[in-house]
């Protein structure tokens, strides 16, 4: 299992790394240093401020998402920002919705979470720091001539087969659901493998925020192995008194298993309550930690012997690639171990058995797209 502790969590929406907006990233650092130390007398040094007696952590990423202009995440100290605004906003632009998300920091540091977004509070800490209108304003105008930003075609088509494999590999032929499964493997490892072998220095790598909560629960962790048979790095990051769940990897692998860990989030209960129905004896916490870890190994290790029928180095390929991914987004990882409990032994022996028949019977939405070109912030 992978956590990283030191990295600020994420903004909820898909994160794209790659060497363009990583310096558009450092760009919008560099804009932040000098507002804050010009227009609000703060230093910031490299990550961090200093604040009354307090140093707080500041990060910066870039996201996609067709009407969201910006987003602070107060859990974790963090701006996001839309990657539209790399191609559609001047400087002036960009400086002004940097101090916006500012804005939001400062407000939160004041008056916690307590206050509107956009309320008298905020508007208040705009006009302490000289800023009109242009900035305390939660709707702007912004051209977006750059479509290719929206997501691509063939990706799309990608996830759409892969969607129909998954359903067949709920049917109730074995042998079908079997095929189908594979069949679903060998076409993101296919995908995968033309994506490094086509050595682009500017392919996205991405990261989307899947699950979050005050509390990581041996549901959470079943759902973390389970995406590791979908070619991408789970990765759990913990803020003050909440964690996430993210996933890193090429676009259409994250895609699709941000499907699967949204279908397993209520998959998982309704298979333990169906359970507890069919075992009059499967009851208390103990017996349903097992019951979740037990659907885990089942799964995974019904996949590893349908991967027996896939190119191993191939595999091995995709798994260094993903290593390489998750070293441009993570300056560091902490590896630890998940142990299963000796107790609930029979939770876990028929969650294995459940967990060996588990399929996602449930079509992927498609992303919602606006047509009205008003670019909102998020607080």
């Amino acid at each position: 299992m992978l956590t990283h502790s030191d990295r600020s969590g994420i903004v909820p929406f898909m994160l794209i790394y790659n060497q363009t907006t990583l310096a558009f990233r450092n760009r919008c650092l560099n804009f932040a240093r000098l507002i804050m130390a010009k227009e609000m007398g703060i230093s910031f040094g490299r990550n961090r401020f200093k604040w009354k007696n307090f140093s707080i952590p500041l990060s910066f990423v870039i996201f996609e998402h067709p009407t969201f202009l910006g987003h602070f995440n107060s859990h974790i100290y963090q701006i996001g920002l839309n990657k539209k605004l790399m191609y559609t906003a001047k400087d002036k632009v960009l400086k002004d919705i940097i101090r916006h998300e500012l804005a939001h920091l400062f407000c939160f540091l004041t008056h916690g979470r307590t206050v509107d977004d956009h309320g008298v509070e905020f508007r208040e800490i705009c006009r302490n720091f000289g800023w009109d209108e242009s900035v305390y304003r939660a709707y702007m105008n912004v051209e977006n001539e750059n479509d290719k930003i929206e997501g691509d075609l063939k990706s799309e088509k990608i996830i759409e087969r892969i969607k129909k494999l998954l359903n067949l590999a709920s049917s109730e032929n074995k042998h079908e659901a079997e095929l189908a499964t594979i069949k679903a493997n060998q076409l993101l490892l296919k995908h995968n493998l033309e994506h490094i072998n086509s050595q682009n220095e500017e392919e996205d790598v991405v990261v989307k925020r899947v699950l979050e909560g005050s509390r990581k629960t041996s549901k959470h962790q079943a759902i973390y192995e389970i995406l590791t048979t979908f070619h991408v790095q789970p990765v759990f990051n913990h803020g003050r008194g909440h964690f996430y769940l993210e996933i890193l990897g090429d676009r259409v692998n994250v895609e699709i298993a941000d499907y699967i860990a949204n279908y397993l989030d209520l998959e998982l209960e309704h298979l333990w309550k169906m359970a507890q129905k069919e075992n009059e004896g499967l009851k208390g916490l103990a017996n349903k930690n097992s019951f979740f870890e037990g659907m885990a190994q089942g799964y995974k290790e019904k996949m590893r012997e349908q991967k027996t029928q896939i190119d191993s180095k191939a595999l091995v390929l995709l798994k260094k690639d993903l290593e390489k991914k998750s070293e441009v987004v993570y300056s560091s990882l902490r590896y630890t171990s998940s142990k299963g409990s000796s107790k609930g032994s029979e939770g876990r022996k028929i969650g294995k058995n459940m967990g060996r028949d588990l399929s996602f019977r449930q079509g992927i939405d498609k992303k919602q797209k606006s047509g009205t070109g008003l670019l909102s912030w998020l607080k």
